[in-house]
């Protein structure tokens, strides 16, 4: 196992070091390219399995990087890179994303019930766009969606117990539906 996170570790030096070389310290979108090298450059997801950072809410930016550096958030990338970030930096950067307007991932829509969708737009608001309460869902990656839903239930991801709650009595069929509903959504 150790052989595989020193592995790891060099594989995201090597992937990241021209991004991060590149970021000027004063400039804000300096500290973005580190950010697009899997973000894309404007923050709008190029993969399915990460999410958009465009548009998000800068308080779920910050939470969630914060969580990242103190290691709540466990994805190994993002915890090298939060490290690296100060408080001010993390602050800049989701004011900076936070501006940019949201692209929606191209995921068609899956049949859920009203009742599925519910719980979900309590946090996350009707439109899935996201409220103080829950970050956005709507236009997201569907894979990515699906990914952090089976996490919250399984208990990978902990950081709200909340979440972890509302996904536990739902099927894997399910949280697919619910992830493609959500990606479809603009």
């Amino acid at each position: 196992m150790r052989k595989k996170s020193r592995l790891g570790m060099a594989l995201v030096g090597v992937l990241l070091w021209p991004t991060m070389a590149l970021a000027d310290e004063g400039s804000v979108e300096g500290l973005a390219w580190t950010c697009a090298g899997c973000h894309g450059p404007a923050g709008a997801s190029p993969g399915r399995t990460i999410p958009t950072i465009a548009g998000l809410r800068p308080r779920h930016f910050s939470e969630a990087l914060q969580r990242y550096r103190s290691g709540e958030r466990s994805f190994y990338v993002m915890r090298i890179i939060a490290k690296g970030l100060s408080d001010a930096e993390i602050d800049a950067l989701a004011k900076h994303y936070g501006a940019q307007a949201f692209v929606p991932t191209a995921t068609t829509g899956g049949g859920v019930t009203a009742m599925e969708t519910a719980a979900c737009s309590a946090c996350h608001g009707a439109d899935g766009k996201g409220t103080d309460k829950g970050p956005r869902l709507a236009g997201q990656p569907a894979e990515y969606l699906e990914i952090a839903m089976v996490d919250y239930r399984s208990g990978a991801r902990k950081t709200s117990p909340e979440m972890a709650e509302a996904m536990r009595g739902l099927s894997p069929a399910a949280l697919a539906s619910l992830s493609r509903y959500f990606a479809a959504m603009r």
